[in-house]
């Protein structure tokens, strides 16, 4: 897991109010493919294929306030922001 600079965020018409800390899970894990063949519409694995991909274990959600602009006119909201607080390989999604 990488640790980056605090950043001011901004989303939309929105930014937070103070920088908010950030993280990213990086790194490599294990994947492997194999052959597949089909017959009859089914889609047969010749082999033992695993994709796994570095991605967040567990986060922590956390309530930042955002200033928003709307036309002429501002305006204070609440946002969740999902820090990670650990990475791990786990199974790809997609």
């Amino acid at each position: 897991m990488a640790i980056l600079p605090d950043e001011i965020i901004r989303v939309g018409n929105c930014v937070s109010y103070i920088p908010i800390g950030r993280e990213r899970c990086l790194g490599g894990c294990e994947t492997k493919a194999s052959n597949t063949i089909r017959v009859e519409n089914s889609l047969y694995d010749m082999g033992n294929s695993t994709c796994a991909c570095c991605a967040p274990k567990v986060t922590k959600q956390e309530q930042i306030r955002m200033l928003c602009t709307r036309g002429s006119s501002t305006y204070s909201t609440t946002a969740i922001y999902t820090h990670i607080q650990s990475c791990d390989c786990q199974v790809c999604k997609g």
